[in-house]
């Protein structure tokens, strides 16, 4: 028979050895750590470019939108005025007559600053005006980039609009 303080002893001894028999070492923990930080690491960039040609593509789409509208306006006669298109900081303005100018009866259409300013819309956008009713204007290209894509859209003197 095993005296008391023998059996305590065992006792100790067995938890003392707990930790040493499962477990992951601190360097088993880090080296899984820097794995999962590189793999988030490279998802957020993967998901960044992904981000960014969303905006490319949905503000193409939104300045194409625009300038259709303008050109419907036109074909139906409303108002009996030429409707157009330009751009003051930061919003495309939807207009009617023949200068651009941000009157109430004027649509202000959001851009993305960041490709307005990529693209030089400050200086470089031109003003599109469709007369009434055959919806005719003057030949125009507008280019639109982020500084990685670029496309440009293109109305001709009859107004249709390619891109």
């Amino acid at each position: 028979m095993k005296l008391p303080h023998t059996l305590l002893r065992d006792k100790c001894d067995d938890l003392f050895l707990l930790p040493h028999k499962s477990g992951f070492t601190l360097v088993e923990v880090l080296v899984v750590l820097g794995l999962l930080l590189l793999l988030v690491g490279l998802g957020g960039l993967g998901s960044m470019e992904a981000y960014r040609s969303y905006v490319f593509t949905a503000e193409t789409h939104t300045l194409v939108s625009v300038l259709e509208r303008a050109r419907s306006q036109a074909l139906v006669n409303k108002q009996q005025l030429p409707h157009g298109v330009c751009y003051q900081a930061p919003h495309y303005i939807l207009f009617q007559g023949t200068e651009c100018v941000d009157t109430p009866s004027s649509e202000r259409i959001r851009t993305a600053r960041s490709i307005a300013d990529a693209s030089d819309f400050d200086t470089m956008f031109p003003v599109v005006i469709f007369t009434p009713l055959t919806a005719t204007t003057v030949s125009a290209t507008i280019h639109v980039t982020d500084g990685l894509r670029t496309t440009d859209i293109v109305i001709n003197d009859e107004g249709a609009i390619f891109w």
